[in-house]
C-alpha cells in the first residue's frame, strides 16, 4: 500500500513483457460503476491487489470495521497510465 511497491510492480511487468490487470467495482453496470479496485499479475502465482475506493462500513450500532489503507486514486492511475498506454 506505498508507492514504492506499487513501481515494483510496475517495473515487473515492464520486465516481463506483460501484466494481467482486473478491477473490482461497485456495480457490474459501466455506466454505474464506481471503481474500488484494480488487481495486477505479472506472472502465474503473483499478483497484487490496489485498494482505491473502499468505504467505511460501519453496523447498525455504529461501529467501523478496520481501515483499509488506500493510495489516492488520481495517483495510482497516473503511475498505471504509461504501462496501460504502452505497446
Amino acid at each position: 500500500n506505498d508507492f514504492a511497491t506499487l513501481q515494483q510492480w510496475i517495473d515487473e511487468a515492464y520486465e516481463g513483457g506483460c501484466v494481467c490487470i482486473d478491477t473490482e467495482t461497485t456495480a457490474i453496470t459501466p455506466a454505474k460503476a464506481k471503481l474500488v479496485g484494480i488487481s495486477l499479475s505479472v506472472k502465474v502465482g503473483r499478483a497484487a491487489y490496489i485498494p482505491l475506493g473502499h468505504v467505511q462500513e460501519t453496523d447498525l450500532l455504529g461501529h467501523g470495521g478496520d481501515v483499509i489503507p488506500q493510495l489516492p486514486m488520481q495517483d495510482v492511475l497516473a503511475k498505471l497510465k504509461p504501462l496501460l498506454e504502452d505497446e
